[in-house]
């Protein structure tokens, strides 16, 4: 595809974040030479922090590239960083609970299937290795362990409550926790919870500090996230990449939101079901979990790195438009290699002289 106009939104805010503007400047280093390959015309905008419900304005054979943003489909191809950094979400919708995937899930079921077992367990085994040896999240964890967490007990991370993604919530956490206390006291059990690293929330504090007096076996941590996954029964929570990071280490996964991996978790929507899909939980074909992370990762998202697989998102976003070549870019091409092998012609004539 030749010429083709392309809108490149520049997310500047998210490059100044600590946290994690080198895989966001990764990213878009690759975008650059995939887009450079694909010979278009690049007009970059800039993107403000929080506008990701705003409608992409296109003209028509104009394609946008679209950073953390969701909407309705057209000639937008949507970026956002995964839950399993450097990993990012390619999608015309949007991300978790906006996403096609989240729309449709059982649409990609057959295809997840197709991937080898071998294949997949290998994969999953070598990132969750890699987590565990270097003690990484999509938020840093602190590296000291909690030696008091109970003998036996139930993990629910939570979640910002401003998060956009807490609309697909189909339960509040919170209630979601104290139900998860009682449950869990019916088997001798206990319910570690941690709050979200950037939470603000005053309620949030209140509710937890209520929580924790009204039930004895309800307990705060803020120990890493994969020490509370693997020393868990299992995880619970609304749609959290906490969850997505337990999917990988093997534990049974309990969801009460729209996501685009509730496909991988045993899913409920009223209080009295946990206690049920809490054993359906431990059931779940782990087979199905890892081929569907290695699906996920390896072709629903792309690594910020691979340029190729980039270009090839890219493409195919272009290639839908059916635009005709005005041949600029064609045309410069032309002049960069006429002089580039006139330069090359003479470096090879001074080094090795006739």
């Amino acid at each position: 595809m030749k010429d083709a106009d392309v809108v490149l939104e520049v997310p500047a805010a998210w490059f100044d974040n600590p946290l994690d503007c080198l895989r966001h400047q990764r990213l878009y280093a690759s975008i650059l030479v995939a887009l450079a390959d694909l010979c278009v015309t690049v007009r970059p905008i800039r993107l403000p922090y929080a506008a990701d419900a705003a409608p992409r304005a296109t003209k028509r054979g104009q394609l946008v590239i679209s950073f953390h943003s969701q909407g309705a489909e057209g000639n937008v191809l949507r970026l956002k960083e995964s839950y399993w950094p450097p990993y990012y979400t390619a999608d015309p919708r949007g991300f978790s609970g906006f996403s096609t995937l989240a729309r449709n899930p059982d649409a990609v079921a057959d295809e997840v299937r197709k991937i080898p077992r071998r294949q997949a367990r290998k994969f999953v085994s070598d990132i969750r290795q890699e987590a565990l040896d270097r003690n990484v999240s999509k938020y840093e964890q602190p590296a000291e362990r909690d030696a008091k967490l109970p003998r036996e007990f139930y993990f629910l991370p939570l979640q910002t409550v401003e998060d956009p993604v807490a609309q697909f919530a189909y339960l509040d956490q919170l209630d979601v926790a104290a139900q998860l206390a009682k449950v869990a006291a019916d088997t001798g059990a206990a319910v570690v919870v941690k709050r979200h690293p950037l939470c603000k929330s005053q309620a949030v504090e209140e509710r937890l500090e209520d929580l924790n007096r009204d039930f004895a076996n309800l307990r705060l941590s803020t120990a890493s996230v994969h020490q509370l996954i693997g020393q868990s029964k299992a995880v619970v929570g609304c749609n959290s990449g906490v969850l997505f990071e337990a999917l990988i280490h093997g534990k049974p996964v309990v969801t009460f939101g729209k996501s685009d991996f509730e496909i991988a978790t045993r899913s409920f929507n009223r209080l009295g079901e946990l206690g049920e899909a809490l054993a359906d939980a431990e059931r779940l074909d782990p087979d199905f979990r890892d081929r569907f992370l290695t699906w996920f990762l390896k072709l629903h998202c792309v690594h910020a790195a691979d340029t190729l697989a980039l270009r090839g998102r890219i493409a195919e976003a272009l290639n839908a438009l059916d635009i005709d070549s005005h041949g600029f870019n064609e045309d410069q091409l032309q002049v960069f290699e006429h002089f580039a092998q006139i330069e090359r012609a003479r470096r090879e004539e001074i080094l090795h002289p006739q």
